[in-house]
């Protein structure tokens, strides 16, 4: 189905459904963050930022749903006018974006298609596609930036500010990027039930500043299968809060914390350099 992000974000499912942003928050922070941010349950999310909405615009920019874009003809959003017309725009489900925004918007789609196409992605499937399916017994939701289901593959579009591929293993991990493709992987197998382990997501990285540099990387096994793990730990937590109406913090009492293995590594490659002075 095919839907505004916001019309998305709202959680268009009968009852209350996880979403990939909801599973991230209960294993990356807390499961009350999770109860706060659920359009449903505490509705206390944070309205998205001025680079949020950029990336929304380059995401519709890059998807051909330029109905979904509301372009401001103002310098910026001092003027009441200009307030009032973005306003608007939100009521109405748009994303908008300062006139002067645009041409940089478009010249990321741009590379973002001329980078699909050296990779041979056809991108001949449907943009922004909303599945909604049963995991488990979870009811999830979820939006795809790009579905191929006959060939079939997924691919997801991140605006970034780095998409050297030698950081991008860090990243994926370090924001959840990893939940996100085991579940859309499985969704796209309740939809293909002859491909279950055969459909690929690729992550497109672009850079927001120019040149635009960019990367298409796939998820390697290892990546979904760490995802597939953390993404049924949140289902879970998720059930159990849910039924409980129970939604806990971080842990009680004194914590103990201790380095992650690349530091510790990188100290036995380097600590017996000896700096001179």
């Amino acid at each position: 189905m095919t839907m505004s992000p916001a019309e998305y974000h709202r959680d268009p499912c009968d009852g209350i459904s996880l979403s990939v942003s909801i599973a991230q928050k209960i294993i990356m922070e807390a499961p009350i963050k999770a109860w706060m941010a659920h359009p449903k349950l505490g509705n206390q999310g944070k309205p998205p930022t001025r680079d949020m909405q950029f990336g929304t615009v380059c995401h519709h920019k890059f998807s051909g749903v330029a109905e979904r874009i509301a372009v401001i003809d103002a310098e910026d959003y001092k003027a009441q006018a200009a307030r009032e017309s973005r306003d608007a725009a939100l009521a109405n489900n748009q994303t908008p974006i300062l006139a002067r925004e645009i041409p940089e918007a478009e010249a990321i789609a741009k590379k973002a298609r001329q980078a699909c196409m050296d990779a041979g992605l056809a991108l001949a499937g449907k943009w922004e596609q909303v599945v909604v399916w049963d995991d488990d017994g979870t009811i999830c939701r979820a939006m795809m930036d790009h579905l191929d289901l006959n060939t079939p593959y997924i691919l997801d579009l991140k605006t970034t500010g780095d998409a050297n591929p030698d950081n991008l293993g860090r990243a994926i991990v370090g924001k959840g990027y990893d939940i996100q493709a085991a579940a859309y992987i499985s969704a796209a197998e309740k939809l293909r039930p002859d491909m279950i382990g055969k459909i690929p997501f690729y992550f497109l990285f672009i850079e927001t500043e120019y040149p635009h540099l960019n990367s298409i990387v796939q998820a390697t096994e290892s990546i979904i299968q760490l995802g597939a793990s953390r993404w049924c730990r949140a289902r879970e937590i998720w059930n159990r809060c849910l039924a409980a109406d129970n939604w806990p913090g971080y842990p009680k009492g004194i914590q103990k914390v201790y380095p992650p293995p690349w530091a510790l590594q990188h100290e036995m490659e380097h600590g017996s350099e000896i700096t001179a002075i």
